[in-house]
């Protein structure tokens, strides 16, 4: 069976597409990836805030 000039375009255009969709995944991967590390770091910081305020509260009441 031989394929016609269509049917090759048509495979190589649903090609195309896919691979920008893949590489939209990829794109949208990484940006959720890095919002998730944003949002880690700011954790972090909040819990080394709270563990500050604990450590004053703890030395008040050890006065």
């Amino acid at each position: 069976m031989e394929a016609t000039q269509d049917q090759i375009l048509a495979l190589l255009g649903e090609y195309v597409v896919r691979e920008r969709l893949y590489e939209n995944d990829i794109r949208l991967g990484a940006t959720q990836l890095k919002d998730l590390e944003t949002q880690i770091e700011t954790l972090k910081a909040k819990i080394l805030e709270y563990e500050k305020e604990v450590k004053g509260y703890e030395d008040q009441g050890a006065d």
